[in-house]
């Protein structure tokens, strides 16, 4: 059942029926250690003669009056718990008219430990008192260490699908943000070569995004802005400091101009060399059109 469960609920469920079916014994459940201030335990797996028992009774593993069974002691307490005789065990007495209704004349409940916080516990019925000796107990003692590793197997595995959904779901979010922006986003190496570029590219570079990968950005930059563009970036880079900001005119393949302003955000490893460029540029040739205009106006009036 360990090797072949794809979930928890399956894993549980499996090994209850075990219990029953192969081990012989009345009734097998799990219940799950809630961890709320009343501290229930909930049961999410059974298998055998349970006729309605589990709904009837209220489990918990706090320290008062239905928190004193095998279920919740052996919760609190981290170690196997047992009503050898039910009928006279006065730990039992919530529990006893249930239970003898059923055929239950003895218990054992067996801790499932987590990393950091209880699990729950298995619970296991015999239709006989005192029906779990030393050796039985050793055996199941065993069966619980291993079902407790294999939730916590599950729950690991079931945590890694999660975060690597919301991963790809995030990544998507990302890549739509990116693709859709008016802006120009590129990420460049350690060498000045383009490694990424989004859609706005086609129309800054005149290049398809799939064609900038491997070329010099600064053999998109005017001429007469290069020296002064690496000047700052290489300044930066030197200061440390996480971002910069620079404008500079870009050159299309097909000859058009555009001005740009770039931030630009430096990726560093561990020891603080240059991994990679992040850079974001916004078209700024209307403002900058838009205020020669404005001088000329303010200066001929003068």
């Amino acid at each position: 059942s360990l090797v072949h469960a794809e979930n928890e609920i399956d894993l549980l469920q499996n090994v209850c029926g075990i219990l029953v079916e192969e081990g012989g014994y009345r009734l097998a459940w799990v219940g799950c250690a809630e961890q709320s201030e009343q501290k229930r335990v909930k049961p999410v797996a059974q298998a055998g003669f349970e006729q309605g028992y589990l709904e009837q009774i209220n489990v918990s593993w706090a320290d008062n009056e239905y928190g004193q069974g095998p279920t919740g002691s052996a919760i609190r307490m981290g170690r196997p718990a047992i009503a050898r005789d039910i009928l006279d065990d006065p730990k039992y007495a919530p529990w006893r008219d249930e239970a003898t209704k059923r055929g239950y004349a003895s218990s054992i409940a067996l801790p499932l430990r987590g990393d950091r916080q209880p699990i729950g516990a298995l619970n296991i019925y015999a239709s006989e008192p005192d029906a779990f000796d030393d050796d039985e107990v050793s055996l199941l003692v065993e069966l619980a260490e291993d079902l407790s590793y294999g939730i916590s197997a599950l729950r690991t595995s079931a945590d890694h699908r999660r975060a690597e959904k919301a991963l790809r779901e995030s990544e998507y979010r990302y890549r739509e943000l990116v693709e859709t922006t008016d802006n120009l986003v590129v990420q460049v190496d350690r060498n000045g070569l383009i490694t990424f570029a989004n859609r706005t590219a086609e129309n800054i570079f005149g290049l398809e995004p799939s064609s900038c990968l491997g070329l010099n950005y600064l053999d998109f930059v005017h001429p007469s802005d290069r020296e002064f563009t690496r000047k700052t970036i290489d300044g930066a880079v030197e200061e440390k400091v996480s971002h910069v900001t620079v404008e500079n005119r870009i050159i299309s393949r097909d000859g058009h101009e555009s001005q740009m302003m770039w931030t630009i955000a430096f990726h560093r490893d561990p020891s603080g060399n240059i991994e990679w460029l992040n850079c974001i540029a916004r078209d700024i040739t209307e403002r900058k059109r838009s205020e020669a205009e404005l001088r000329y106006r303010l200066n001929f009036e003068a």
